[in-house]
């Protein structure tokens, strides 16, 4: 039988990771941090339970497996591990090692991320990424974490998005921490994330020289809809796609891509492309150019999140299939490209959003917590097994 992914499979070479992400506030539940104290009265339903993946992970991770993935990226909850200035939670840090350890039995790679977002309460009262204490507070953190975790875990993410986290806090004021353009406080915060990525970098490499390090970056491509706008589109994507690449990637062993939403400056032209539930243009195809971009920086590249929202799972089949011959064709370009972890493993908290959209390959019902896989995520267990046989 003809396979669509037999066309493109070569192009992924022996060892190219295939995977799924999560977060620890979006999945664990039963948080404490600055999110839990935010959503009531800003956000229509409060994280709670999420889908309690912090009691259910052995379960979660047997469902990766069973799709063939050999890659999790998964998070570390600061407030969890330093719930008071100092002090450290050894039932935390033995948490995320035992995760640590049911990913190795299962097969799967970990991929580890140390701030997805969420602050301790404790670090929001100093005043978050903005306080000038934070960025070494965040340092000594992970060097407490890279001690827990080393000789087992090879790669680590300081930081995901601070692009994100920098521009809905102090830009669009939706998130906890900011207000609505206040440049002043957006500008310190930018500082204080590279400086909190510069300094956890140091503090990991001290806690294991053979830890690979890397941070997640957002891309949006602004595209100009009229030739006029082309400047601003430019300045607008130096802005937001380049500030923290051009500061963080001299200290990376790696760079997580995380690709989600084309940006028309202008008014719209020509025919509309497939909408995400969330509203989100969905250009699959953008995966390799963006990709082919960043190559520049001359570090491999990792696809640490690539999904959309689909309650209905009717478009994130093609999507998939899409974005995988968008990565083939990167590869086939020289692009060095190592792994692919779809967003998400688990239907999760969406932040502002609450838990409307649904972004999971793993449907979950949460009046019971059961686990359902989509159709979705088994024809990508079937493309990412077709993509393997490519090289038998």
């Amino acid at each position: 039988m003809t396979d669509s992914a037999t066309g493109f499979g070569r192009a992924f070479p022996p060892g190219f990771l295939f995977g799924a992400a999560v977060s620890a506030h979006q999945v664990e539940g039963g948080n404490d941090n600055d999110w839990t104290a935010w959503e009531p009265g800003h956000v229509p339903e409060v994280s709670g339970a999420a889908v309690d993946h912090y009691h259910r992970y052995r379960e979660d991770l047997r469902l990766a497996a069973s799709l063939g993935l050999d890659a999790f990226r998964f998070s570390v909850e600061w407030a969890r591990v330093e719930p008071r200035p100092g002090v450290y939670d050894p039932d935390a840090l033995q948490h995320y090692s035992d995760v640590v350890d049911a990913c190795r039995e299962l097969g799967l790679e970990p991929m580890i991320t140390l701030n997805h977002f969420t602050l301790p309460r404790w670090v929001a009262t100093a005043g978050g990424w903005s306080a000038p204490e934070v960025a070494e507070r965040f340092g000594i953190y992970c060097g407490v974490v890279g001690q827990a975790l080393r000789g087992r875990v090879e790669s680590v993410c300081t930081l995901n998005e601070p692009e994100v986290l920098s521009m809905k806090t102090c830009l669009a004021g939706v998130w906890p921490g900011g207000g609505r353009l206040a440049v002043r406080r957006y500008l310190r915060v930018r500082r204080g994330l590279a400086d909190g990525h510069r300094l956890a970098t140091a503090a990991l490499r001290q806690a294991d020289s053979r830890f690979s390090i890397g941070y997640c970056c957002s891309q949006n491509p602004f595209v100009a809809t009229t030739s006029v706008l082309e400047p601003v589109a430019r300045a607008a994507s130096r802005l937001y796609n380049d500030w923290f690449l051009d500061r963080l990637t001299p200290t990376c062993d790696w760079l997580g891509v995380q690709y989600y939403n084309r940006v028309a400056v202008g008014p719209r032209r020509g025919p509309d492309v497939p909408r995400s539930d969330m509203g989100w243009p969905l250009v699959p195809e953008l995966h390799g150019p963006v990709l082919e971009s960043l190559s520049r920086y001359g570090l491999p590249l990792y696809v640490t999140e690539s999904g959309l929202a689909d309650a209905d799972d009717s478009r994130r089949t093609w999507y998939i299939e899409a974005t995988l011959r968008s990565l083939a064709e990167a590869l086939t370009a020289g692009v060095d490209v190592r792994g692919y972890l779809h967003w998400s493993l688990l239907d999760n908290y969406e932040w502002d959003h609450g838990f409307g959209p649904r972004f999971g390959l793993v449907e979950v019902d949460r009046r019971t917590m059961e686990r359902r896989v989509r159709a979705s995520a088994r024809r990508y267990a079937e493309l990412i097994d077709t993509i393997r046989h490519a090289h038998a």
